[in-house]
This record gives structure tokens, C-alpha cells and sequence, in this order.
């Protein structure tokens, strides 16, 4: 469903696609106080926009969580919620996390072993990173970052999308088991061949493609 403003500004350098910021409000374990600053990001958007098909969608999602939609005279805003507690502004988009720990993956000494050519080193790397994270991808990745246990298959699909690329050379159980993040490689296997399945699958082919030919 396409919204009339693509973008939520929630803080300082800190944006969100619509679509993304209002399929968290669906997610359970998001903290009361959390909930209700993002919904109000969000219906402020609409009301500025005037929005109908994101009010409905508000009010839907309002609807499932509390059992009642919002009353004309409900209003939420970012100025009269309470601030997120610390653990609570940790939930936030985090670029820098999984930019870091991707980078310092990709310059193990596993690389330069099962790498198909010397181009491939540590600038080409993190260059690679950089425009990842710089991506219409960079938001999806942050928020699945924040989420227990899928680091290492973000990881995991990094890894296998580049093998399947080209920049890798081996099996997905070979490299998994140089690489020896996991007690059993075959889950870590599993996670690279997931790779092909994810949205930034295609980005991945056409940045690494120029650099074969």
C-alpha cells in the first residue's frame, strides 16, 4: 500500500519508511510507551497529509492492539507522550551496528581463504558495507538487526550472496565451516543459501556484477 509521505521523521538523522514504521506498531513485544510514540509519529503524518488510507490503517492496527479505534478527540503526539526509556531508545533504527559487525566479519582471515581474487580485499569490503548500509535497503537490514538471533542471519546471507556472486568461491558448507561462527556450520550454511531469498538479493548482483567484467 503506497502512503502519501514515504518517510517518518522520528528524531534527529533518524527516518523510517511508513510501511516499515507501521508494520512495527503489529509487533507484540514493542513497549507501551514505544508503541504510542511511534503511533503518534505516524498520525501526525496523516493528519498533515491527509491521509485517509493511513488513518484507516491506524485505526486498524489500534483496533487489534487495544480493541477500540481512535475517538475524534484522542489526540497523540510526540509532545505529550512520555520519553522512550533508555532500553526503550535502544529499539531504534541502528545503522552503525550492523555496519560495524558486517565490516569486522568481512575482514576475518576466513576472507582471503575462500575469496575468488585479490581485488577483494578490505577497502573493497567495507566500500561494499558502506554502500549496502547506504542503500533503499539500509532500514529493513537496521530493524532486522534488532531482532534476537537475526544478526547472524543477516550475517549468513551477506556471506552467501556473496559466494553466489562470485567475490566467494566454495560451497556454502565449506565457507560456513572456515568461518566457524556456529558450533554446527550447517545452520550457518543455511543461512547463506536463504540469501537469494532476501529483498537486497538483487542489489547485491548488480554491485558486485561491474566488478567482474
Amino acid at each position: 500500500m503506497a502512503f502519501r509521505a514515504d518517510y517518518i521523521i522520528t528524531g534527529v538523522g533518524q527516518k523510517w519508511p511508513t510501511d516499515l514504521l507501521l508494520k512495527s506498531l503489529c509487533d507484540p513485544e514493542l513497549p507501551e510507551a514505544e508503541w504510542w510514540r511511534r503511533m503518534s509519529y505516524l498520525q501526525n503524518a496523516s493528519w498533515q497529509t491527509k491521509d485517509p488510507e493511513l488513518s484507516e490503517a491506524l485505526d486498524k492496527i489500534k483496533e487489534e492492539r487495544k480493541g477500540s479505534r481512535f475517538p475524534v478527540q484522542e489526540v497523540a503526539s510526540p509532545q505529550n507522550l512520555p520519553a522512550p526509556s533508555p532500553i526503550e531508545q535502544q529499539r531504534e533504527l541502528n545503522y552503525f551496528a550492523p555496519a560495524n559487525s558486517l565490516k569486522r566479519l568481512l575482514k576475518g582471515s576466513w576472507f582471503a581463504e575462500v575469496r575468488s581474487k585479490d581485488d577483494y580485499g578490505e577497502e573493497w569490503t567495507d566500500k561494499f558495507i558502506d554502500a549496502l548500509m547506504q542503500s533503499e535497503h539500509r532500514d529493513q537490514i537496521a530493524l532486522e538487526w534488532g531482532k534476537e538471533d537475526k544478526p547472524l542471519q543477516i550475517k549468513g546471507h551477506i556471506v552467501g550472496l556473496l559466494k553466489d556472486a562470485g567475490v566467494l568461491k566454495g560451497s556454502y558448507d565449506k565457507i560456513a565451516e572456515i568461518i566457524s561462527l556456529t558450533q554446527n556450520p550447517r545452520t550457518f550454511s543455511k543461512y547463506m543459501g536463504a540469501g537469494k531469498k532476501q529483498p537486497f538479493a538483487d542489489w547485491v548482483k548488480c554491485y558486485v556484477s561491474p566488478q567482474e567484467r
